[in-house]
């Protein structure tokens, strides 16, 4: 029987999500709504349910979040979204250095 790796979590950088710009600022669906903003984790984490690491997330308003999440449709495909994802991780991480959140 295999064990699963437990998710990791990291409090800071969901609590400075909070208030934080969207970095996925999805076209069409963005609300530009730092008040929402929370920390969106990249779909793909495996069965129904499960959330990828809090270290492959980024920060992301309401809207865009209920799409990624498939929440809400898209006229986006789901490459499209994982490429506008992928994009704003990389931002993600830069902020995280800069904030001293990471290293």
């Amino acid at each position: 029987m295999s064990q699963r790796n437990p998710r990791i979590e990291f409090p800071k950088l969901r609590k400075a999500a909070q208030g934080a710009d969207c970095l996925l600022r999805i076209p069409g669906v963005c609300n530009f709504d730092t008040e929402t903003t929370v920390l969106c984790h990249r779909p793909g984490g495996g069965s129904m349910g499960m959330k990828q690491h809090d270290y492959l997330a980024v920060n992301g308003c309401y809207a865009c979040h209920s799409v990624l999440d498939g929440r809400e449709p898209s006229e986006l495909t789901r490459d499209q979204l994982l490429i506008l994802f992928d994009v704003a991780w990389k931002n993600q991480l830069e902020d995280w250095f800069r904030q001293g959140l990471i290293r």
